[in-house]
């Protein structure tokens, strides 16, 4: 069974075609990524559904605007099997406060993780916003971390700085502690800072959730800044870049199984 899944961002849509081969085994067959602010035209125009062959369809937003724009179009798929991820019907139990203002992308990166780990892990997720998102032992969604993503970092230094305008952070300088001009210096505040905020939160979860043990092993790492992080930090982590677009199609195989 091809499921066509769509995880609407705030800046970029990703979108997927995700087969399920039988017994929870999922491949992804193709993937493609638009600018969010015209998805709808994007994908009623195109008529990425049809053109995709799926049989169903599962998909979560973060832009409310967006997603009404979808639901209202009278081309919206609804005598077709489809699945919008939500905290209520998520596959993974969840326990925080105000569960409805849950990001439904974090929801769906922490879904896809259980097809990787066993409770307990973490999940990092480094697009427009950093999230560090936690499961426990039962398996139940408990929380995590929002911080703003590397770009937001750079962004903001150019925007606030005259003199740094025309800087653009660059992963490799991070072999350095100190820059020796003005663009290695940006490139490793921007993104070895930023490389140390994220190893220092997952720290910190470490220290409460896994008594103080490394859970390197148990930590999966996605998110469209990843190719913009130094090699040598990479190493070693477990990276899924489809990981919302696989939990969103677990997410479709278990509400449609129920």
């Amino acid at each position: 069974m091809d499921i066509y899944c769509v995880n609407v961002g705030n800046t970029r849509t990703h979108c997927a075609l995700v087969r399920n081969s039988g017994r929870e085994r999922f491949e992804v067959i193709s993937r493609s990524d638009f600018p969010t602010e015209t998805f709808p035209e994007i994908f009623f125009g195109q008529m990425l559904l049809k053109e995709s062959g799926a049989s169903g369809m599962s998909w979560c937003s973060v832009v409310p605007k967006i997603s009404e724009r979808l639901l209202e179009d009278s081309d919206f798929p609804r005598d077709f099997p489809c699945v919008r991820l939500t905290w209520e019907n998520s596959p993974l139990p969840v326990e925080v406060e105000n569960p409805q203002f849950l990001g439904q992308d974090r929801l769906a990166d922490a879904i896809g993780a259980s097809l990787f780990f066993q409770a307990p892990y973490i999940v990092a997720d480094m697009g427009t916003a950093l999230t560090i998102d936690f499961v426990d032992r039962d398996g139940k969604y408990r929380g995590g971390v929002i911080a703003p993503g590397m770009r937001i970092f750079s962004e903001y230094l150019k925007e606030n700085a005259a003199q740094l305008s025309a800087a653009i952070p660059d992963k490799d300088a991070c072999a350095h502690s100190i820059g020796k001009n003005t663009l290695e210096a940006v490139s490793i505040g921007c993104v070895g800072g930023f490389c140390k905020l994220v190893d220092g939160l997952i720290k910190d979860i470490e220290n409460e959730y896994f008594c103080g043990s490394d859970a390197s092993g148990k930590t999966i790492f996605t998110g469209g800044s990843l190719g913009s992080m130094p090699k040598k930090w990479l190493a070693g982590k477990k990276i899924e870049p489809n990981l919302a677009e696989l939990g969103l199609a677990l997410s479709f195989l278990r509400n449609n199984t129920l």
